[in-house]
């Protein structure tokens, strides 16, 4: 019996926590998705990049191997093919990108970004949640495919 007494109370205010922070996760996903026209960090801010001309070794743009792209297609082909989530979710905008590589694989990371929390309309901080899906792929460097997909939790 005390067992069931604490069961529904801690639902009880679990529900009420829940309620909270469907409203934070609610109105910092409005936000993302209306969101556009720059490049975005964390909270939905947009990040300040000087343009640069890619002329000499200390470029303040990353670039890319070309190989990396290579295994981008493939990454974002399936990642584009996902039922597990809606078209919004699937938006590039939502995520930050990583390459790397092992001796058999290009890795190919996708950082869903943090969504922002809100104060009358203005970000002030994130909040640990993200309309996007954070996953990494393995692409097989001898015939690019995808050898393996790892879905993180946030």
């Amino acid at each position: 019996m005390k067992f069931q007494v604490a069961t529904v109370a801690i639902m009880a205010l679990t529900m009420s926590m829940n309620t909270m922070g469907n409203e934070r996760y609610r109105a910092g996903v409005e936000h993302a998705i209306d969101a556009d026209g720059c490049g975005f960090d964390h909270g939905y801010e947009c990040l300040d990049k000087p343009q640069d001309d890619f002329i000499g070794r200390k470029s303040d743009q990353e670039m890319i191997p070309g190989n990396y792209l290579k295994a981008w297609q493939v990454a974002v082909s399936d990642f584009l093919a996902l039922e597990e989530l809606d078209s919004g979710q699937k938006d590039l905008k939502h995520y930050k990108f990583g390459f790397t590589e092992s001796a058999e694989h290009y890795i190919v990371h996708f950082q869903a970004l943090l969504l922002p929390e809100l104060d009358q309309g203005k970000v002030i901080g994130t909040i640990r949640a993200t309309y996007g899906l954070t996953m990494r792929y393995w692409i097989n460097k001898s015939n690019m495919a995808v050898e393996k997909r790892l879905f993180y939790k946030t």
